[in-house]
């Protein structure tokens, strides 16, 4: 092989190797900020009734909640909450807002409250409901793309009530495969502190962290268990929040990933040529 192939073929190596690296993409971002939402309120159905599991069937959409509005009534509430929001409160005694730490979540988030005493629009109240996001295309991630968002609870005199069956669990489910969860907030006893079950076990373990009043931002990987594909479909459940000192805040929904790059065509041209001048150096 001549010394301009070698060098050429190394030349075509090196952009390979270059080009192998994608950037970091947002394929869905949901902030909560207005009406103009890309999610649908369901009421969904778990397997086993108070087992604290998310595990069940999402059922028809029901519609928005007669409450949600910016400014829904005290302790009863399945809506999107401005921050400054006062009326919120889990405790008649006084008031326990969110904290935003780093004052750049905006002025709302999506909260829920006593949701079994809300009503929708057809009359009926749930135990359980779910939000669902359909059709995000995920097919330029390859199997690199993960799920976060910020996450806090108000507190009741600086003390958090979730009971043992109290739950939130994400649930995905790629080119309308089965769904399968991959983020777990619960309560591991009555009247305890809600916290990030890792994983998934239920039980606390020495990484699993509370939800305080301070809304944090915690994060699940989807593509190692679902793998590569193009459209996923993703479902926040939320159960048994229905006493009116137990209640969950979501901001700043967020899939993102890594794109797979493709080569570019200075890139193809040079390789092509490269693979010319190496066979004509072998004649």
């Amino acid at each position: 092989m001549s010394k301009l192939s070698m060098s050429c073929c190394a030349v075509s190596s090196s952009l390979l190797v270059s080009s192998s690296f994608g950037a970091t993409a947002v394929a869905l971002f949901e902030d909560f900020e207005d009406s103009t939402v890309g999610y649908t309120v369901h009421g969904f159905v778990p397997d086993v009734e108070e087992s604290g599991s998310t595990a069940g069937t999402v059922g028809a959409e029901v519609g928005e909640f007669s409450e949600l509005s910016e400014s829904p009534v005290s302790r009863d509430y399945i809506s999107r909450i401005a921050y400054s929001n006062t009326d919120v409160t889990d405790n008649v005694s006084g008031n326990y807002l969110i904290a935003d730490p780093l004052d750049n979540l905006g002025s709302s988030y999506f909260g829920g409250q006593d949701i079994d005493s809300v009503t929708n629009l057809e009359g009926a109240g749930f135990d359980h409901v779910a939000l669902q996001w359909t059709g995000i295309d995920v097919s330029s991630f390859g199997s690199d793309y993960s799920v976060s968002a910020f996450f806090g609870e108000l507190g009741d005199g600086g003390n958090t009530d979730w009971d043992v069956t109290d739950r939130l669990g994400i649930w995905a489910s790629l080119d309308s495969g089965a769904y399968v969860q991959v983020f777990n907030i619960v309560g591991i006893a009555n009247n305890s502190t809600p916290f990030v079950d890792f994983n998934l076990d239920g039980v606390k373990n020495g990484l699993d962290t509370d939800i305080t009043t301070t809304m944090t931002e915690y994060s699940a990987d989807i593509g190692s268990v679902l793998g590569a594909g193009n459209d996923l479909d993703l479902q926040i459940r939320i159960g048994n929040l229905n006493s009116p000192d137990e209640d969950i805040a979501i901001d700043n929904f967020m899939i993102s990933g890594t794109t797979i790059p493709e080569p570019s065509s200075s890139s193809l041209l040079l390789i092509s040529a490269c693979a010319l001048l190496t066979r004509r150096s072998r004649r």
